[in-house]
């Protein structure tokens, strides 16, 4: 599944992002606007432990934002327009 995105937000998956998985995470958190690690890992048939990790190296990178909702921890796209530096 590749969602369809804006090419400010192709432009940063590409230039910003290194692995496969953490592009195709930021994609769906950008499509969906906010998911669970379980729903992402449910909806892209990715290990868990694998999801966790990557979108800790997205926070990182500011490029995903946690909050906590009503069952746990969300994660959202943080927009190109929003993001600062690289993170690293």
């Amino acid at each position: 599944m590749m969602a369809v995105v804006e090419p400010d937000t192709r432009q940063l998956v590409y230039s910003r992002l290194d692995s496969s998985t953490a592009k195709l995470l930021y994609c769906s958190l950008a499509a969906e606007h906010a998911a669970s690690a379980r729903e992402l890992a449910g909806r892209l048939n990715e290990p868990l432990l694998t999801v966790w990790s990557v979108l800790r190296t997205l926070e990182r990178k500011g490029v995903v934002r946690c909050r906590r909702g009503s069952e746990g921890r969300v994660y959202e796209a943080v927009p190109p327009s929003e993001q600062q530096g690289d993170g690293d």
